[in-house]
């Protein structure tokens, strides 16, 4: 029987308000739907209640007296206290609908009560993280796209979204959106303090889909963009996950930026953390020995930080090999097995490797066993290699120099 009554009130409030998030369609005045709206959470209050009693027909009647004074606000906050009716009672046709006609009709309201009516509603979303989540993370999506692209309440609701998707495991939902967050965060005129919240935010999603990845590791450091000397406070657990992410990422081979980070660089001064520092500044430009060097000083380091041995001594072996291309443009057999601890019969083997990687270009000259330099990837990037590209540039234009003088001479005694 109450199944019955509900779907009679439900097709009742669809008739006199269809009001979808992105279209709305006024099928009745604004006082016509007040009163449609009031009464559908008194029946459901009924319904709940197994009979109309004393106490719903005074919810009733403090409804109408709201509408007659004009009192929306007050109206739509006082029936947001049954919001729990609607999730327990309506399929999800309705309840979106629902929240989308008190959307609506909060629209001439001033924006501080907009913000009041837009904030209950999301609370009501968030009230659950095991039942109809899809649909809850549907309506809280609904109202960030109820605020213009530009407004800064949509860094509200898009920290909203961020949260529920990791209380509801729905993580995948939002994470196709994070190459949009940086424009969204200009539109929004988010300040540093923003910004840094919604990039923790985003980081623990990535960390929870994705576990270990490069995706968390540019999360983090656009986090650590936003701090400077100043501001150190709350970061270190950030540049810690930074540290051992950078380390922990087979085939990443640069990360020598972080170590700009005051954020990092605090771990230096920490007498807990300095050791990971070190370790990061070893595989941001030192070669094998001195990682072996690391770990015979420190042999439970790497296993205490969640990081595997092997995997770090690989990744070390061709971070060597790349740096050894940097220094040499020719690099015998020799010193490659002396610098990577390996036998002259598995060389080629990891050139190959590092040429697959993009980490150099070469040639193997296998009768003089020596590699031939073509090019090679940079693991650090400071005023030294900033010499260098002037140096070449100016080699560079002297040559063209040369070869407009040769020409122009050339022209010269052929005439």
């Amino acid at each position: 029987l109450y199944k019955n009554i509900i779907n009679t009130v439900t097709k009742l409030f669809l008739k006199t308000i269809h009001t979808p998030m992105s279209f709305y369609v006024n099928l009745a005045d604004k006082s016509s739907q007040l009163v449609t709206l009031s009464s559908f959470f008194n029946r459901l209050s009924v319904i709940e209640d197994g009979e109309e009693n004393e106490g719903n027909k005074q919810t009733l009647q403090k409804y109408n007296q709201l509408i007659e004074e004009g009192k929306i606000k007050e109206l739509l906050l006082l029936l947001c206290q049954s919001q729990h009716l609607i999730w327990e009672h309506c399929e999800d046709k309705v309840i979106e609908t629902c929240w989308s006609t008190f959307c609506l009709l909060s629209k001439e309201l001033e924006n501080e009560d907009i913000n009041e009516i837009i904030e209950r509603i999301s609370e009501s979303a968030m009230s659950s993280n095991e039942s109809k989540t899809q649909l809850r993370l549907k309506i809280l999506t609904n109202l960030y796209n109820f605020y213009p692209a530009t407004s800064n309440e949509r860094f509200g609701m898009f920290k909203r979204i961020l949260s529920y998707c990791l209380e509801s495991k729905q993580e995948s939902k939002i994470t196709p959106q994070f190459s949009n967050i940086d424009l969204w965060l200009n539109e929004w005129n988010a300040s540093q303090e923003q910004r840094k919240e919604i990039y923790k935010l985003m980081y623990s999603v990535s960390k929870n889909e994705k576990g270990t990845s490069k995706e968390g590791l540019g999360i983090l450091e656009k986090y650590l963009s936003c701090i400077d000397e100043e501001n150190l406070a709350g970061s270190l657990e950030y540049a810690i996950d930074s540290a051992i992410t950078a380390i922990k990422i087979s085939d990443l081979y640069s990360c020598d930026n972080l170590l700009k980070s005051p954020a990092i660089n605090q771990l230096q001064n920490s007498n807990e953390h300095k050791l990971l520092y070190k370790l990061l500044s070893l595989f941001a430009s030192e070669k094998l020995d001195a990682f072996i060097t690391f770990h015979e000083e420190n042999p439970s380091f790497l296993q205490d930080n969640g990081l595997d041995y092997d995997e770090c001594y690989t990744k070390m072996r061709l971070l060597s090999l790349s740096s050894l291309a940097v220094e040499q443009n020719e690099i015998k057999y020799s010193t490659i097995c002396e610098t990577l601890r390996v036998e002259e019969d598995d060389v080629e083997e990891w050139i190959v490797n590092a040429i697959s990687l993009g980490l150099i270009e070469a040639k193997i000259d296998e009768l003089e066993k020596v590699i031939l330099i073509k090019e090679s990837k940079q693991r650090v990037f400071n005023q030294d290699q900033w010499k260098d590209i002037q140096n070449k540039i100016l080699n560079w234009t002297n040559h063209i120099d040369s070869l407009k003088k040769v020409v122009n001479e050339s022209q010269m005694s052929s005439q």
